[in-house]
């Protein structure tokens, strides 16, 4: 409980909605294939029920926990069908209600509940606090250019600037001329995501106490490639006392219309499982402050009123030139999302493969 943040998808959904929709389906009628699965029920796929497997035992020892666990302790197995017929009442109530629902009133109270029970300090205030704050707010994308393309992600608290500088350290070097070498295509890529690692455990944090603008600008790329030997690898490039990242339990989602519209959405409870669940309505709260250290003096510090690093970075790919959709991806486990979305990105436009082959291919995982 204590590493549960206040959540603001619902308000988020909304605020997306009103400024990204074209208005011709209200947040009710979008919630209704939602609804139906929640009510009705869906077969459980191999990949879900292995996952829900391995978080048996942190289930069972977490407030709530067992709602999520059949009567006889197990959990699903794939082909089972699995329903939650209180977050479908909770998803029409939001729907039909608007976001301040979720924020006041009898749902607010079996958050903080919740929370409480688990160990946390969620106040109903915090919950009204956002409801009534500007937040979300709709900001400008970070980006940078890859031989014709412009790679865009979220800014701060997201880990995106990771993937930007990545890709800028990567542009000193002929990837293509790598692909029937491997090895050492893999070394220049293992060593370019250390040094993009280290800035970003080093500065990302709530936006009021840190910049990726030097990350992100292409002659500090340029440095960084010159830094890097084709023959050996680095020793070390991490200062003494750089914090580590723990997050894992994300699903991310991307989908694109004729009209070459995109959206990518990424949704994370921070850790499996979060830090607690809200029984009455079905659903888990994240544990998005274990992105938070405990450094003093690092920008990324826990404190007050501060947002924790994230690990989501959903990516839109344009032409430069153009300005023409070209792709839309996310990607799951926490740390290694800079790391998948490189290699895949770097596999599409140097080595020219398609989208399958692309996420089809062997990769690495510095984790």
């Amino acid at each position: 409980g204590i590493l549960a943040t206040v959540p603001g998808v619902v308000k988020a959904w909304f605020e997306t909605l009103n400024f990204f929709g074209s208005g011709k389906l209200t947040m009710a009628e979008l919630m209704e294939p939602a609804i139906r699965y929640a009510e009705e029920g869906f077969p459980v796929g191999w990949s879900s029920a292995a996952w829900w497997g391995g978080a048996r035992r942190r289930l069972a020892q977490m407030h709530e926990g067992s709602v999520f666990l059949k009567e006889d302790g197990r959990t699903p197995k794939p082909g089972d069908v699995f329903r939650n017929v209180p977050l479908a009442r909770l998803l029409e109530r939001i729907g039909n209600e608007g976001p301040e629902v979720f924020y006041h009133g009898d749902i607010a109270e079996s958050i903080v509940q919740a929370v409480s029970a688990a160990g946390g300090v969620m106040t109903l205030d915090d919950l009204q606090m956002h409801m009534n704050s500007a937040e979300p707010v709709i900001v400008p994308t970070i980006s940078t250019t890859y031989r014709g393309r412009t790679v865009h992600t979220p800014p701060l608290p997201s880990q995106g600037a990771i993937l930007l500088e990545g890709l800028n350290i990567m542009e000193g070097f002929d990837v293509q001329a790598f692909k029937s070498n491997p090895g050492e295509f893999y070394h220049l890529l293992i060593e370019a995501l250390r040094l993009a690692f280290v800035d970003g455990l080093s500065v990302i944090s709530d936006p009021g106490f840190a910049s990726t603008d030097k990350m992100i600008n292409k002659e500090y790329g340029r440095k960084k490639s010159c830094a890097i030997d084709v023959n050996k690898a680095m020793v070390s490039c991490a200062p003494e006392g750089l914090p580590t990242l723990r997050q894992r339990g994300t699903v991310t989602m991307a989908t694109a219309d004729a009209q070459g519209n995109a959206c990518c959405f990424i949704s994370s409870l921070g850790t499996p499982c979060g830090s607690t669940i809200v029984r009455k309505h079905g659903f888990a709260v994240q544990a998005r402050a274990e992105g938070f250290n405990m450094v003093p003096g690092h920008p990324n510090c826990a404190g007050p009123y501060k947002k924790p690093y994230h690990t989501l970075m959903p990516v839109i790919v344009t032409d430069t030139a153009s300005g023409k959709l070209l792709a839309a991806m996310g990607s799951r486990a926490a740390g290694a999302q800079a790391q998948t979305i490189l290699q895949v990105l770097l596999a599409m436009i140097d080595l020219g493969l398609n989208p399958q082959e692309a996420v089809s291919r062997d990769g690495l995982d510095l984790r």
